[in-house]
């Protein structure tokens, strides 16, 4: 017999194979997020794990993690460890899976790890075999390149089916005799779908759809003997007994076939959710953000920018259910997990990369947060990122927290930071470490003023400015100052202005001055900080 033939070493069926694993409550909702260790963790498989995470736990129901590995040739080593380590890292939950430290499985339903499962695909497999519902294709590239060349001059749709495919119908003995040969082969799924049959699928977003039936002889496994993604979570899911299974709308076109798949078997599909993809503007054109193509779908793009993880997750729970962020704004020390969270109410639109929108979000969770927790989270991002800046932080921690304080003790702060690699620009030069090797140009920083001129303010300014005075009082003489058409020098000498002085430009320079750049914290603050030595040690050296 055939099947026995291909699969010589599987003695045991399908039904020995179920008797291994425990039946679970029929009440029991499982989910299951199953990422592919090929490259970086995209920001979508943060995403999918968060709807699991969310819709399994609400209730106390099971969400376990899988590892889909059977696409070997692009795997990267340390990649199924970086997934473990992020999904961490964003506080999503597992109940079960490779989910130890070491990242050994945990609980009956192992293992977790699709290229350990091998044997009980080909279980599977020989089962179709034997319903004569899969059967052995040799056809080579060149054959299947052929095939697709004449269906395409044809208009016919390009794949393998039916009677376009040769080994469909085969002969025993020609099977036999090419197995002798040596010859490469896989397995492939004999459809019962012909063109033109139609289907009806239930999708928990999208509802119920009419939709061409699947016809197409997919492969179920590869010539070296893994699955396809199609077959492979065929036999995992019902093995594990998942019920509701979150997955990008990419693969909502593939579900007539995998719910033909379950139904050759008789086994109950579980209830797909499909939700919407994140898409990128591209020359004003929309698509898939590309793993490939597109920093913002590794996340560790956000980590290096320093985004807060609450920072994400809220950004990523708005496109989720989009009146998640008036919750939010009414809920600011909740956890996300604590939102009503629903599935029906998921867009079944793509959402928009918006950057803007992330910086804003974060922008507002770091406003909330208090001197200290806005040190300690700096100080995790600088230690991965800014190794120098991180020494005189951890070196001067008072001293930096009074200079990320700047202006955030107001009625209305402006929010300074968007994110964690904002803070350097504007902290760096409070050290004398980092201030003592700048090279400070002044009349390049400052174009509209001669240097003379410069000189004459601050020679004049050192000697009565007051760190004593209240803001006003502080604002209220500096503008007296900048108003008068010379200053003295040295009480003998006066100075042509080139133009009536502003305020703005008596700031300027001591902006200039004492941070070396024009961009800085509230300036009265920031002095404030430095104190009157390490003022006048900075105005004397220039």
């Amino acid at each position: 017999m055939l099947p026995n033939i291909l699969f010589p070493k599987i003695k045991e069926t399908i039904e020995d194979i179920t008797k291994k694993y425990p039946k679970r409550p029929e009440w029991l909702v499982v989910t299951r997020i199953a990422p592919s260790p090929t490259w970086f963790v995209h920001i979508w498989n943060v995403y999918s794990a968060m709807l699991d995470d969310i819709f399994a736990h609400k209730d106390n129901w099971i969400a376990f993690l899988r590892i889909e590995d059977t696409d070997q040739k692009r795997e990267v080593e340390w990649a199924r460890f970086k997934i473990n380590e992020i999904f961490k890292t964003f506080w999503l939950v597992f109940d079960e899976g490779p989910i130890w430290p070491d990242n050994t499985d945990i609980w009956a339903y192992w293992p977790y790890t699709q290229s350990k499962r091998e044997y009980l695909y080909k279980v599977f497999a020989k089962h179709l075999l034997e319903m004569w519902f899969a059967y052995p294709c040799f056809m080579t590239e060149e054959e299947i390149n052929e095939v697709r060349q004449n269906q395409t001059i044809w208009k016919q749709v390009p794949w393998i089916y039916g009677g376009y495919s040769i080994w469909r119908n085969a002969k025993e003995e020609d099977v036999i005799k090419a197995l002798e040969e040596k010859k490469e082969f896989v397995i492939r799924f004999k459809s019962p779908g012909k063109i033109g049959d139609r289907v009806i699928i239930s999708d928990l977003v999208k509802w119920d759809v009419e939709t061409n039936d699947n016809f197409l002889d997919i492969v179920l496994i590869k010539k070296w003997g893994l699955p396809t993604y199609h077959f492979a979570h065929l036999v995992d899911d019902y093995l594990m007994q998942t019920t509701h299974v979150f997955r990008s709308d990419e693969w909502y076109a593939s579900q007539p076939l995998h719910e033909q798949l379950f139904k050759v078997f008789g086994f109950q599909a579980p209830k797909y959710v499909h939700y919407a993809p994140l898409i990128k503007l591209d020359n004003w054109n929309k698509r898939k953000l590309s793993k490939r193509k597109d920093m913002e779908a590794d996340v560790e793009y956000y980590f290096k920018l320093g985004y807060p993880i609450i920072a994400i997750i809220d950004y990523l729970a708005n496109i989720i259910n989009a009146w998640y962020e008036d919750w939010r704004k009414e809920n600011k020390t909740k956890s996300f997990k604590e939102f009503d969270f629903k599935i029906e109410k998921m867009s079944q639109a793509g959402a928009l990369v918006d950057m803007e929108k992330l910086d804003f979000v974060s922008k507002e969770y770091i406003a909330t947060l208090e001197v200290d927790e806005l040190y300690n989270l700096f100080v995790s991002w600088a230690s991965k990122y800014d190794s120098e800046l991180l020494k005189l932080v951890n070196k001067y921690p008072d001293y930096t927290k009074q200079a990320l304080n700047i202006e955030r003790e107001l009625e209305n702060p402006p929010k300074r930071f968007q994110k964690m690699s904002d803070i350097p620009a504007q902290l760096n030069f409070f050290f004398d470490e980092v201030y003592d090797k700048l090279d400070i140009n002044l009349t390049e920083l400052i174009p509209n003023l001669k240097l003379d001129e410069i000189k004459v303010f601050l020679n004049n300014y050192i000697a009565w400015f007051n760190l004593n005075q209240s803001k006003d009082e502080w604002f209220a003489e500096l503008k007296e100052i900048a108003s008068k058409s010379g200053f003295a020098l040295n009480n003998k000498e006066f100075v042509e202005w080139t133009h009536v002085w502003k305020i703005w430009d008596a700031a300027m320079i001591l902006r200039v001055v004492l941070c070396g750049q024009r961009n800085t914290p509230d300036l009265y603050e920031t002095m404030q900080v430095m104190w009157r030595e390490r003022v006048e040690k900075r105005i004397h050296n220039i």
